[in-house]
């Protein structure tokens, strides 16, 4: 009975080691990974000066920079994942980013009584974007928080591009519209060179689910206006949360 007991025993350990190493084994396989970020984000530009500036051109930028703010921006992106070596991981994927501007809030006042207020005009531009973005990922270790930084281009087209305003007045009344432009491609170039870097951690929630969070920053490399009086370089800088 003894020597059935010991045999029992020493089978039941030998299978749940090999179970062990196999599950060892076809995780160091699985190199690939698929997953999704959604990032809430504040968006603005720089301005400069094009190949094509004039005189006007400063004046113009000192004015708009007086006049313009930041907006809220997000951007989305679904991508597969390739692990080149346990420090590399390439990925890539489609991505879409809200890129903009908004305008500061202007004071309406009436022409027969400019000294009295009866409202605010609030402004907002926005650019529809949609890129392929590859990016590397070099993992800094960790068991199951991974952490790692990571940097990468995005080939990107102008999708649309539209502004919204609102007016609030005095008497608590609300007036909203949104209309996009018919001359966008005229405006802003068609295709865009976009980049961005993140640092975050992958935090491994589940044996085949990690839980990741990073901050990230993203730019348009190219002269974001198709005309070049004035150059344009948008930005977002914001918080990746997602799952791969």
């Amino acid at each position: 009975m003894k020597t059935i007991l010991l045999s029992l025993s020493i089978i039941c350990f030998t299978s749940a080691l090999a179970q062990e190493s196999v599950g060892e084994v076809l995780t160091q396989q699985s190199k690939w990974t698929f997953g999704w970020v959604y990032s809430p984000e504040v968006s603005h530009r720089i301005l400069g000066e094009g190949t094509e500036a004039n005189q006007s051109t400063s004046g113009i930028i000192d004015s708009r920079n007086d006049l313009e703010r930041a907006k809220f921006g997000q951007s989305f992106s679904l991508f597969l994942g390739y692990r080149v070596s346990k420090t590399f991981t390439l990925e890539g994927g489609f991505g879409y980013t809200d890129f903009g501007e908004g305008l500061k809030p202007v004071d309406l006042t009436s022409v027969w009584a400019p000294e009295e207020i009866f409202g605010s005009y609030y402004g907002v531009n926005h650019l529809h974007v949609a890129s392929l973005p590859i990016t590397l990922h070099v993992n800094l270790g960790g068991q199951r928080v991974k952490w790692f930084v990571s940097a990468g281009v995005a080939p990107s087209l102008l999708m649309s591009a539209n502004s919204t305003s609102r007016i609030e007045y005095s008497n608590g009344d609300v007036q909203t519209s949104s209309y996009f432009s018919n001359s966008a491609q005229e405006e802003y170039s068609r295709f865009i060179l976009g980049a961005n870097v993140s640092a975050g951690i992958d935090y491994q929630y589940s044996e085949k689910a990690s839980l990741r969070i990073a901050p990230v920053f993203r730019m348009t490399a190219t002269n974001a206006y198709a005309q070049n009086p004035i150059r344009a370089n948008y930005f977002n800088a914001g918080l990746e949360i997602g799952t791969v």
